[in-house]
């Protein structure tokens, strides 16, 4: 009786670990998927004193080309 449980929890744990496994293979993939979707979103994003600087100047300069 004892062989037979022993073999049986050694099965067991077997298992859990593929299951476990397979789990973290599972999280890796979708961490990587979110910082590819993550990556390809990203813009240059002008919210630095200088950029937001000249954006405002941009409305009034009249020398700007007209046909943009």
């Amino acid at each position: 009786m004892n062989r037979f449980r022993r073999l049986a929890r050694k099965d067991r744990q077997k298992q859990e670990e593929k299951d476990l496994e397979k789990l973290a293979v599972e999280r890796l993939q979708q961490l990587e998927r979110r910082r590819i979707e993550e990556r390809s979103t990203l813009r240059h994003k002008n919210s630095t004193k200088w950029a937001k600087e000249k954006r405002l100047l941009a409305k009034f300069n009249t020398q700007v080309d007209s046909h943009r």
